[in-house]
C-alpha cells in the first residue's frame, strides 16, 4: 500500500494548485488521500480536472481499488 500511495504522492506533487495533502495508511488494504487547493484552484475548474486526471492515473496503477470522493459540483 506504501509503494502505490507513494506513486499517487509523487504525481501530486507536479501541481501548483495543491495547497497540501495528507495520506493515512491505515493498513495494507486501506488508505485515504485528502486533498487541500489553494484559494484561486478552489475557485476554478481545476478541481475537477485533477478528478480526471486522478481516475486516469488510478487507472495506471494496478492492484488497487481507487474511489474519488469530494464536494461541490461535480462530486455530488
Amino acid at each position: 500500500m506504501n509503494e502505490t500511495i507513494g506513486k499517487m504522492e509523487d504525481y501530486l506533487r507536479q501541481f501548483e494548485q495543491i495547497e497540501q495533502f495528507q495520506t493515512e495508511i491505515r493498513s495494507s488494504q486501506d488508505a485515504q488521500l485528502i486533498i487541500l487547493f489553494t484559494p484561486e484552484a478552489e475557485k476554478s475548474g481545476f478541481p475537477m480536472q485533477l478528478r480526471g486526471l486522478l481516475i486516469r492515473k488510478a487507472n495506471e496503477l494496478a492492484g488497487a481499488d481507487w474511489f474519488i470522493y469530494g464536494v461541490g459540483e461535480g462530486f455530488s
